[in-house]
């Protein structure tokens, strides 16, 4: 996502938690498309965790605190464990201390029922991560398009959490034109959709077309819809191929096998993204869809798992031309 606001960015990772050096309006566009965080934070303090001495450590971080609190403000401190590492602290001690040490460095007053700033501390790997909470991220909307409030939904339908998450690893931006050839019910169209993408979806099944139609016009959103052999795309062009092929389980293959629909699929994709394009597939986790697409000159940048059940890991494979 950071890529997609064309915005400079560093960043480094903790568990759960990533710190990026950015600017502000790249830290609003990732909260507003982000599917699988909770918080943004502007970042005040990163120390290393001591119970006994956090007081005094977040003293003397004065100045940052001080210039984004003011004594007219009202805030709450909440404070997350990344567990297993912070199991056993008392979070609620911890904010009591935190919200204190706050308050007597800005004589701001406490809310915790309806704060106008509200700060977040993050204990992950023996680091406490301190800021000022930007605002959540756009994961309770995604639950609002849960697949049971849908008019036309399968077994094989993507959540909007996943289907979401898709779109951002494409680096989609708004204006791409967006593919999607096995749009099976739509969940990756209307996430691309609600981002700004100018949404084209094909399936070879009619009912899938019908009910991706469905479900689109259930959320108020426009876009192509075609009934076509993904093996041969009728398009010339798209900046996006985001798509979660069959694999003959919840899904059905026709009766092609798996390898030429594939093979079929991935080379009739190769004639139609462009030369700076991305291409984000799912799959079991036991089926080898990267050298396949290496077969057909796409680059595997990144390979994601994701857990569905007991039975069944998906893969999410991000690459480029």
């Amino acid at each position: 996502m950071l890529e997609a606001s064309g915005s400079p960015f560093k960043f480094s990772t903790l568990k759960q938690v990533l710190i990026a050096e950015t600017t502000y309006d790249s830290a609003r566009f990732v909260l507003e498309r982000a599917a699988m965080c909770h918080y943004g934070c502007l970042l005040i303090a990163k120390l290393p965790f001591s119970l006994k001495q956090i007081s005094s450590a977040i003293s003397s971080y004065e100045s940052g605190i001080a210039s984004i609190i003011s004594s007219s403000d009202s805030f709450a401190v909440r404070v997350r464990c990344v567990k297993p590492t912070f199991h056993r602290i008392d979070t609620l001690a911890l904010e009591k201390v935190l919200g204190e040490t706050v308050r007597k460095i800005t004589g701001a007053k406490v809310n915790l029922e309806n704060p106008n700033k509200l700060l977040i501390g993050v204990l992950t790997e023996g680091w406490f991560l301190f800021g000022l909470c930007l605002g959540r991220s756009a994961r309770k909307s995604l639950g609002l398009r849960s697949l049971r409030y849908r008019p036309f939904m399968t077994p094989s339908s993507m959540t909007p959490y996943i289907a979401r998450t898709m779109v951002n690893l494409s680096r989609a931006t708004p204006r791409d034109i967006f593919l999607d050839p096995f749009c099976g019910s739509g969940s990756i169209l209307i996430e691309a959709a609600l981002v700004g993408c100018r949404i084209i979806g094909c399936d070879i099944d009619p009912r899938m077309v019908n009910g991706a139609k469905a479900n689109l016009t259930y959320y108020g959103l426009n876009g192509e819809l075609t009934l076509s052999d993904a093996r041969h795309l009728p398009f010339s062009c798209a900046d996006r191929v985001v798509t979660d092929p069959p694999y003959g389980r919840a899904a059905s293959t026709k009766g092609i096998p798996l390898k030429k629909l594939l093979q079929g699929f991935l080379s009739s994709v190769e004639s139609v993204l462009g030369k700076k394009g991305w291409l984000c597939m799912a799959s079991p986790s036991n089926v080898d869809v990267e050298s396949y697409m290496n077969m057909y000159g796409f680059q595997v940048i990144e390979t994601y798992h994701i857990r569905v059940h007991e039975s069944l890991t998906r893969k999410i494979i991000v690459s480029r031309k």
